[in-house]
């Protein structure tokens, strides 16, 4: 991995995230009419194993359109955090699925995975929440 890739994840594990908008043009294969207008964060939140950035991309190409991303990357507080395994285990999972183009999981798509050796993680994942519902409970019966 080079330098300008390690600086790219780092500025993502940053309490201010800021998104290079030539990493977002990789992980998103735009094409070369399209362009990034511009990248914002919509939402910030920490989770149990990770910190969750919600961002929206707007694209300028023949129609405009929005990519909505869901982030997750390690807490600041890493060392103390008891979930932090976790997080590196699903980014784990998430290369496994894109490293072997798997796609007919029902997950959402994944546009990059960065696991460096001491723990630190960056999923880049589709945002599904405006539209995802979870299953229907299902009842067991005697």
């Amino acid at each position: 991995m080079s330098d300008t890739d390690y600086k790219i994840y780092k500025s993502l594990m940053s309490p201010n995230p800021i998104f290079d908008k030539d990493y977002l043009m990789r992980i998103l294969n735009l094409s070369d009419i399209e362009t990034i207008k511009f990248a914002e964060i919509t939402d910030i939140k920490e989770s149990n194993t990770a910190l969750v950035i919600k961002a929206a991309v707007h694209i300028k190409g023949r129609h405009e359109r929005c990519h909505k991303l869901f982030i997750k990357t390690a807490k600041q507080n890493q060392a103390e955090n008891v979930y932090h395994s976790k997080g590196a285990q699903e980014g784990k999972f998430y290369q496994l699925v894109k490293d072997n183009a798997i796609n007919d999981l029902p997950i959402p798509i994944c546009y990059d995975v960065f696991i460096s050796d001491n723990g630190e993680f960056v999923i880049v994942l589709e945002d599904i929440s405006d539209r995802y519902t979870p299953p229907s409970t299902i009842s067991i019966s005697d």
